[in-house]
């Protein structure tokens, strides 16, 4: 079955260029990230291209061969370690992070998201915000989206109705969800993996792949646009997803595309999970209906303590080093 591991950077700098970078504690995160990912088995890894996300997949993937950085060779080192062009110059060799680790523009932060803010609301409401640059969408009130989208009946059963007709102030950003929704379809498209209403769809031709049947791809981007993958893979409301979750620096969200054989004309799957030697239906051709399941969303188990464990960076006095530091460090300055 395909996994999809999706990580948010490390506590961020927010003030940096080319879109921030990380703190001493991001990248610590990102550090503690780089054994635990090095065992997933990961076949392609993807970030975004803002800075604090490209420097954390940089930081977590170095002990992973295939995406490391460590092997990057600077343009000041001797000639027998460049490469040549066709016109004899000589240039630095890439690393394997440079030829392997894709940047997909879809996985930026949703930031200009925040420009309908200033059209919806006017300045007025955009003075409370930094840089008067208008609330990110995640700022709307979680009590707000609760309150049209639950209505309580008889005291205590809930019902939740359409998103996009009882929260208008999020209805207003359908158009820019629409959008991601179809640039994230496209990306798992890439992997053999192909939107088919509700569900996806893996072709035979693909299922006969076995790297496209077993891919472990990684995706390093931020907290609202992975709360965002979330509500489109895991078909919650994305009012819902956004009042009611939060994703902690240097998480790591698990999604498996679960298997199912056999389709009826009605695209029920039979069968139950999938099975090579289980049921298949007369309209079976050999494809297979996957359905995005969290096994975990936000862990941040890589920032447990562990004997004889290491995140910090070289140089520093061990016997100064405090191993409370390592703790989530978004939880505690927002919510201790």
């Amino acid at each position: 079955m395909v996994r999809l591991y999706i990580v948010r950077h490390g506590e961020a700098n927010y003030s940096a260029t080319n879109g921030g970078t990380l703190t001493q504690h991001g990248r610590e995160e990102a550090m503690a990230l780089a054994p635990y990912i090095s065992e997933m088995g990961i076949t392609h890894a993807y970030t975004s291209p803002l800075g604090r996300a490209s420097l954390t997949a940089k930081l977590a993937l170095q002990q992973t061969p295939k995406f490391s950085s460590s092997e990057f060779i600077s343009s000041t080192d001797s000639p027998g370690n460049t490469a040549s062009t066709s016109t004899g110059e000589s240039k630095p060799k890439l690393s394997n992070f440079e030829k392997n680790v894709s940047t997909e523009d879809w996985c930026r932060e949703i930031i200009p998201w925040r420009k309908q803010w200033r059209e919806k609301f006017g300045e007025g409401w955009c003075s409370v915000a930094k840089d008067n640059k208008g609330r990110a969408i995640v700022d709307l009130p979680a009590t707000q989206s609760r309150n049209a989208l639950t209505s309580t009946v008889e005291g205590s059963s809930q019902s939740v109705r359409g998103w996009q007709h009882t929260c208008p102030d999020h209805a207003a950003y359908s158009g820019n969800f629409a959008k991601f929704c179809a640039d994230a379809d496209e990306f798992l498209s890439r992997h053999g993996i192909h939107r088919d209403g509700a569900n996806y769809r893996m072709n035979p031709e693909d299922v006969a792949d076995a790297e496209k049947r077993n891919a472990r791809i990684i995706i390093f981007s931020h907290g609202a646009q992975a709360l965002t993958l979330l509500s489109h893979l895991l078909a919650i409301p994305f009012p819902i997803i956004h009042s009611a979750m939060w994703l902690a620096p240097s998480s790591v969200t698990t999604i498996v595309f679960e298997e199912y054989k056999g389709i009826e004309a009605d695209g029920i799957p039979m069968g139950g999970p999938y099975d090579p030697n289980g049921f298949a239906s007369s309209t079976d051709n050999g494809s297979l209906v996957l359905t995005p399941r969290a096994l975990a969303i936000g862990s941040t188990n890589h920032l447990a303590v562990q004997p004889g464990m290491d995140i910090y960076a070289p140089g520093k006095d061990a016997a100064k080093r405090d191993t409370k530091k390592r703790r989530i460090t978004g939880i505690r300055s927002n919510f201790f």
